[in-house]
């Protein structure tokens, strides 16, 4: 692809992603009796012009997915959005939204996204234990490695080792529940107690400690 293509191709892209993202917003605080024929006709006509990329209509719907908008999910599945790439997001703790989504294809997939929005301290994040439990309801597997932003941590890793730094004492528990492996290696070799050792100072170490305690050999 010469330069010039790349450009244009780049910035088609940029504008069908701020056409989807303002689309979505325009609907936020709308409720579900509001969207009449000229909503509905709104839809149809934006699913149209996403349709022949597919990857529009899958940003579509991750974009409504994220703003919890329920009318505006329910209307692009009907209309042949793609569910199937939504991917981890709290989604999967909506009432509504979770069962629709699920029934239409999508899920968390494998890449270990999941982890760094649920298991690490980073953004200001919070221990979850609800949030990391649906995830693992609609897709999400305890042996998930962590596959982006390794810069720093030491190489792909369970959410099980990025709970322990993050101090994260539910989520931890929730995770082993679901039979997640204390002795599970790191791309480097080391295992969640490792891990425990680059956290930061306001992380309980002894609780951590007492709930990844390896069973003593006899």
């Amino acid at each position: 692809m010469s330069r010039v293509c790349w450009r244009l191709s780049r910035k088609a892209s940029h504008s069908r992603a701020v056409i989807i993202r303002c689309w979505c917003d325009s609907f936020i605080e709308r409720p579900v009796h509001f969207c009449g024929p000229p909503v509905a006709q709104q839809t149809i006509s934006m699913t149209r012009y996403l349709k022949p990329a597919g990857l529009g209509s899958a940003r579509a719907i991750r974009e409504a997915a994220a703003r919890e908008n329920v009318a505006m999910v329910a209307m692009l599945i009907e209309h042949g959005a793609r569910a199937a790439s939504t991917g981890a997001g709290r989604w999967v703790l909506h009432p509504e939204l979770a069962p629709m989504l699920a029934c239409a294809g999508a899920g968390v997939d494998r890449s270990g996204s999941w982890i760094g929005l649920s298991c690490t301290g980073n953004q200001g994040r919070k221990d979850d234990p609800q949030y990391v439990a649906a995830l693992l309801r609609h897709g999400a597997r305890v042996n998930d490695k962590r596959l982006t932003g390794q810069g720093t941590d030491g190489g792909r890793a369970t959410a099980l080792h990025y709970a322990a730094k993050a101090g994260f004492m539910k989520t931890i528990k929730v995770l082993l529940d679901h039979g997640a492996d204390p002795t599970a290696l790191d791309d480097n070799g080391f295992i969640p107690l490792d891990w425990l050792e680059r956290a930061a100072p306001s992380v309980d170490r002894q609780a951590v400690r007492r709930l990844l305690r390896l069973p003593r050999l006899s």
